[in-house]
């Protein structure tokens, strides 16, 4: 089994694609990848501009690496986090029809 690491890639300085050129099976973000926070001001049915652009850029990102890979374990770094983000990320992966682990150091 290959495994993909992604680490520390804060986007909330900007967009990184991450591709599967391993053709791993398993990504694992791990640290600050995003504030998590921002995750609950998502709506995909708001109006343009109601959800805030973080917010989509994050999402957009988890459904790139969703795609790209069966399994995607994200572990959270030391940014605030909370319940609702929590539920929205879980949310998501199951429409997706994908597996999500979520540990919170």
């Amino acid at each position: 089994m290959k495994i993909a690491l992604g680490s520390d890639l804060h986007l909330e300085f900007g967009d990184i694609d991450v591709t599967n050129t391993l053709e791993a099976e398993v990504l694992i973000l791990s640290g600050d990848i995003m504030v998590a926070n921002e995750l609950q001001h998502y709506n995909p049915k708001a109006i343009e501009g109601f959800s805030s652009r973080k917010s989509i850029m994050y999402m957009n990102f988890l459904e790139r690496c969703s795609s790209n890979y069966k399994d995607v374990i994200y572990i959270m770094g030391t940014m605030s986090i909370t319940m609702v983000t929590l539920v929205s990320l879980l949310i998501f992966y199951v429409k997706q029809r994908k597996r999500l682990l979520i540990f919170i150091s």
